[in-house]
């Protein structure tokens, strides 16, 4: 699993839905406290990428979640 996903993971408890809210909203936060444009385009790019990501690997990811949810 991609390595941002897994510090994403590590501090994260809840849905899947929930999840892909936390990694957008912290995204956009870091997006939001910048002001150069080259550097919000890459936070988006990321944001876009990691979204992405998350999506394709949702059994795992939700799998994960469950996990530490029931701990």
């Amino acid at each position: 699993m991609n390595n941002i996903l897994k510090e994403f993971l590590s501090e994260f408890t809840g849905t899947f839905k929930e999840f892909l809210m936390y990694i957008h909203f912290f995204y956009q936060k870091k997006i939001d406290s910048e002001n150069k444009k080259l550097m919000k385009d890459k936070y988006i790019k990321t944001r876009h990428g990691v979204l992405k990501f998350a999506i394709a690997n949702e059994k795992a990811i939700t799998q994960e979640l469950s996990k530490r949810n029931t701990k």
